[in-house]
Formats: C-alpha cells, sequence, structure tokens
C-alpha cells in the first residue's frame, strides 16, 4: 500500500516517517519505523469496507485504532476523542449488492448533486449514503479526516473542506491487496492514482479565533452594544409564551402572534415571540425540540399571489441551500406545508441571529477602529465566498448584515441575488437607493460585482461616521451627493457607459472637485480611508474588487487567504424561466420543502 508517485502535485501531509504533522493540527505523536514516541496515536477507522493490511500498518506505527460502523454516529465517535478519523474504501452503505463496482464513489456524488438538483433521484441512493454526508459535515471541523477513498475526498471538498494528497497510501488500477484471512491477493480495481487523502477542517481558524484578533478593551465595548440593542428589543417585544393550538391532527401548531397567525410544524416550540417584521410578513424566534437549537421563523403570507415576490422567495431559498459559509446566513428548514393543495404561506426556518449592523451603528455605544475592521472583513469574507459562486447580492446594507451575540457577522437577503452572467438585469428594483452604485443610478444595462463593492464602501463610510454616507432623497439627489465627494468624473471614467444619452446627461451635471477623505472623515484610521477611497470610484472598472479588498494592508490583522474560501460550484438561475408562473414557483418551493422534510407524512 506504500507506493511514491513524486511527479504528483499537492501538498504532502503524511508519509511513512511522520504520520501527520500539518502547521495548523497536529497528532500528539509521530512514529519511526514502528517505534512509538510517546503516547499512542489514537485513531477511529469507520468500517466502509476497510482493508486488513490499512489497519496493520496504522498499528506498526503505533495507533491505536477503535473500528466502528459506518453508521456509527458521528456524536459517539467524536465522545471516544481521537486524534484522527479514518474513511476508507467507500462510502458504500451496509446493505449495498457488493457486486456493484465503483458504487461508493459515485453514489456519494450522486446524493451531493440530487441535493440542488430539480430532477428526482433514485430513492435507493438517498437511502444508501445520505448519512455519510451526515456524519463527514458533523465531523469537519472537530477531528482531521484522512483515508483513501476519492469518494470521500469529494465528499471532503463538497461540503467546505480542504483536502491534500499525501504519499502515504496507494496508487490507482489494480491495486494488490492481501486477504488476511485467506493469504490469497486481491486485485482492487481504482480509477484515480495517488487518491490517498485528508480533510483539513473547514473551520481551521473559527470566528471565535477570530475574534480574539479583536482587542479585549473593543470586544467588550462590542458587547455592551450588542447588549444595549437586545434590551432595547426586548422592551418593544413581548417575551411571554404565545399559546398554541393543534392541528392537523397534532402534527401543526398554530399561534396568534400580534395579529398573525404563525402555523409551524410541532416540532418548534415555544417560547415564539416577534423579532422584526417587514413588507413580506413576520418573523418569530422559536425553538427546535429535536435539535434545542433557537431559530428565525420568517412567514411570508400569501406568497404566490405575485410573480416577482415569489421568485424573489424561491430565489432566496435555492440560493442559501447552495451556499455554506461562515458569513452568509444559513437555512435550516423549509416547513412543509399540511397540504399541497392549499400551500399559500412559506415558511423559511433560519438560524437564529441577535440583531443587525444597521441596530448597531444607531446604538449610542461607541464603535473603535477594531470594530470597523472587524465588521468590514466579516462582510468581504463573505462577499467572496458569494462572488465565487457568480451571484451578485444587489441589496447589501446595514439591516441585511446580521450579527449575534458572539459578534459573528452574516450576510442575509438574498432576494434580488442575481448570476453575474445575467444580461437583463434591469427588469426588477435593485439596491437600496443609499447604497446604489452610479451605473445603476445611471440604468446601465450591464454591470458587474462591483455593484456590491460600491455597496460595501457606503456601509464602511456609514459605520465610521454611525450616519448614511449617501442619503439621497431621488435619483438625481443620489449623484449630487455622490460626486460631491468623490468629484464629478471625467470623460475616461465615464467609458463603462454605453449610451450616448447617459454620458451627455453626467457632462451637464454640476461639477464637483473631489474631497479629501482625511478632511472629510477626520480622526479616522488612513488605513480604513484609503480603502474606502478605492471602494468608492465611478468608474466600476477601476474599483476594488473583493479579493484586492481582502488584501489591503487596513485588514492585515485579520486576513488568511487559506481561511477564505470559495464556493466550489457556481450557482444556477436556470430555475428562473421568464415564463415560470405561480403555480410552477408554487411547485418548485414544495418541492425544496420536501428535501428537508423527506418522511413528513402529508395528508
Amino acid at each position: 500500500m506504500v507506493n511514491h508517485l513524486p511527479t504528483k502535485s499537492g501538498r504532502v501531509l503524511m508519509s511513512l516517517d511522520n504520520l501527520y504533522d500539518s502547521s495548523s493540527v497536529q497528532l500528539r505523536n509521530r512514529a519511526h519505523n514502528g517505534v512509538v514516541l510517546g503516547d499512542a496515536v489514537l485513531v477511529v477507522a469507520c468500517d466502509f469496507g476497510i482493508k486488513h493490511n490499512i489497519l496493520r500498518r496504522l498499528a506498526m506505527y503505533g495507533c491505536k485504532i477503535t473500528v466502528v460502523p459506518s453508521t456509527w454516529p458521528a456524536s459517539e465517535t467524536l465522545k471516544i476523542k481521537p486524534d484522527g478519523i479514518l474513511f476508507s474504501n467507500g462510502p458504500e452503505a451496509p446493505q449495498q449488492d457488493a457486486t456493484r463496482r465503483r458504487g461508493g464513489v459515485f453514489d456519494v456524488i450522486t446524493v451531493l448533486w440530487a441535493a440542488n438538483s430539480a430532477t428526482t433521484k433514485s430513492n435507493t441512493t438517498h437511502t444508501m449514503c445520505s448519512y455519510v454526508v451526515e456524519t463527514v459535515k458533523a465531523i469537519m471541523g472537530n477531528v482531521p479526516i484522512f483515508g483513501i477513498c476519492m469518494g470521500h475526498q469529494l465528499l471532503g471538498q463538497a461540503l467546505g473542506g480542504k483536502t491534500y494528497k499525501m504519499k502515504f497510501g496507494h496508487h490507482g488500477g489494480n491495486h494488490h491487496v492481501r486477504n488476511l484471512k485467506n493469504g490469497s491477493v486481491e486485485i482492487n480495481d481504482q480509477f484515480y492514482t495517488i487518491h490517498t487523502f485528508i480533510i483539513q477542517p473547514h473551520k481551521r481558524r473559527t470566528q471565535k479565533a477570530l475574534y480574539k484578533k479583536v482587542g479585549s478593551r473593543e470586544r467588550k465595548s462590542l458587547k455592551e452594544a450588542m447588549s444595549v440593542v437586545e434590551s432595547s428589543s426586548a422592551t418593544t417585544a413581548d417575551q411571554s409564551n404565545v399559546k398554541g393550538v393543534l392541528t392537523h391532527g397534532g402534527r401543526y401548531v398554530q399561534y396568534n402572534v400580534y395579529g398573525n397567525l404563525f402555523e409551524v410544524s410541532r416540532k418548534y416550540v415555544p417560547p415564539i415571540r416577534p423579532v422584526g417584521r417587514g413588507a413580506y410578513g413576520i418573523v418569530c424566534a422559536a425553538t427546535n425540540a429535536e435539535t434545542r437549537e433557537e431559530v428565525a421563523i420568517k412567514k411570508i403570507g400569501n406568497a404566490f399571489d405575485n410573480r416577482i415576490d415569489a421568485k424573489r422567495t424561491l430565489r432566496e431559498i435555492k440560493l442559501l441551500r447552495h451556499m455554506e459559509h461562515e458569513n452568509v446566513i444559513a437555512i435550516k428548514d423549509i416547513i412543509r406545508p399540511p397540504q399541497k393543495e392549499n400551500f399559500n404561506d412559506v415558511y423559511i426556518v433560519y438560524e437564529l441571529m441577535d440583531t443587525d449592523l444597521h441596530q448597531i451603528i444607531r446604538s449610542n455605544q461607541p464603535l473603535a477602529d477594531d470594530h470597523c475592521r472587524y465588521f468590514l472583513y466579516q462582510i468581504l469574507r463573505g462577499l467572496k465566498y458569494v462572488h465565487s459562486a457568480h451571484v451578485l447580492h444587489r441589496d447589501l446594507k446595514p439591516s441585511n448584515l446580521l450579527l449575534n451575540a458572539n459578534c459573528d457577522l452574516k450576510i442575509g437577503d438574498f432576494g434580488l441575488a442575481r448570476t453575474t452572467s445575467e444580461t437583463d438585469f434591469m427588469t426588477e428594483y435593485v439596491v437600496t437607493r443609499w447604497y446604489r452604485a452610479p451605473e445603476l443610478l445611471l440604468n446601465c444595462s450591464e454591470y458587474t460585482a462591483a455593484i456590491d463593492i460600491w455597496s460595501v464602501g457606503c456601509i464602511l463610510g456609514e459605520i465610521l461616521t454611525r450616519q448614511p454616507l449617501f442619503p439621497g432623497k431621488d435619483y438625481v439627489h443620489q449623484l449630487r451627493l455622490i460626486t460631491e465627494l468623490i468629484g464629478s468624473p471625467d470623460d475616461a471614467s465615464l467609458g463603462f457607459l454605453r449610451s450616448d444619452n447617459a454620458r451627455r446627461y453626467v457632462r451637464q451635471l454640476p461639477q464637483y472637485p473631489r474631497q479629501q477623505f482625511s478632511a472629510r472623515f477626520p480622526n479616522k484610521s488612513p488605513g480604513a480611508l484609503d480603502l474606502l477611497e478605492k471602494m468608492l470610484v465611478f468608474d466600476p472598472n477601476r474599483r476594488i474588487t473583493v479579493d484586492e479588498a481582502l488584501c489591503h494592508p487596513y485588514l492585515a490583522p485579520l486576513h488568511e487567504i487559506n481561511d477564505e474560501p470559495v464556493c466550489p460550484h457556481p450557482f444556477s438561475f436556470d430555475f428562473e424561466q421568464p415564463s415560470c408562473t405561480e403555480e410552477h414557483i408554487k411547485e418548485l418551493i414544495w418541492r425544496e420543502s420536501v428535501k428537508f422534510n423527506p418522511d413528513h407524512p402529508n395528508h
């Protein structure tokens, strides 16, 4: 099993002489020539069809090995507190027909892609391999995972982990394995060379560790700012339990929240309390009785009365199902309606956040430069992931940037998001005016990810001043406020405008010189102002990108390129067809709810 192919690329994290040695995670022990140094390394081996010579090799290097079934719960595995977890030769379900070749690798890939597919996949595939996805999800970020199967490697990558090739392993085509029971040598048909790998924990630098980089005094004042917002919210919201009425044979509970009927599946239990409302409906906090996790449930009433609003709801669901990032809000559930034929209200369940950046900015709590840097870094880190999925958010503003008590920031509200390759962008309203880029104000029909960077610049300016940077009353006033600060554009800066009328319009506007940012924003960090200037550039082609912004010296104390992940796969908006009717959208959202609740009885 020890075959070295030095021509293969990839960072080597394991070799015969060094069981595991990484800059960020280390096993407690290293073995050399079978001699154990110090305490034995504890390895849990998940049995997806483990070859005994692999276990024998690990034992030779002084590993203490515990073998568990492939269906063993991840929580129980972690209780053993292993130094590493081995996944070998799978994943395949225990009941899988042994004569099926390549089943494990390709089944797990099918499961991954089925999650984002409108087409129905084989029930057999889901039964066989879905538990593997949950196991790897639960383990990643806690313990290093290593193994020899391409299926597991792809799974680790698809779930957001980093995988590295290792010399410790075997290569493809006719891999010889000795059957220890009868002594015969068997041939194991492999299709990839050197696919031994390790999945680096995808939360290598946790949000908690990142937060520690903010000064202790700033952390304390930030906590105080959070508590001010929370206490003020508590005075306006009734925290007492709202009594519910069982419906649909006890499978659902209906609550009356300030005159709003809120009907959710029974697993969501009190206290039920309102935490927000808007044109879409109401958001209530509740607890998932199965996971004991607090969640936010957004009700969108009569969701299919308007096709544009219905498409916005579907878009947010699809996007958040596709994305998984620490700085992007997570969708937990789509509550499956009791009856498909009476499906009118959509209930989306999110992770619960405590407040938003708008509330923090409006609070009386002082915000230091470290606060500004910390918030900005998290916004850009999340935006890098979003843009890497070929998605524009198109509605970034402080109220869409959510915060919890640990000061973790997450980007929310993707209802206006679109693909970067879209051509008919201007078919609907985009971006709240105060955060709208010049190209949008000038009706530019083709725009790029630079519109989100402009919005981030407006948000940065608002954090610095505690006031909106460009609070325009209409689009003419908006353009004037912009040019008063950054100066009127010259002809070279108008090259992105294809319309002669638009260029003529800008030229006839009052001309303003560019202000010195140090004078406009006195006593602010020069680094923050330099980055702000690079974001607030009239010509989108000259505006700084999200990757360039993350590399700016102002963010150097927090920036770590290896911990700023990108989305493994671009998001597809293929489900949004011009001819898509309200009934078709309803069917697609229904299918999403079924994906979250496949075994839920429906009458």
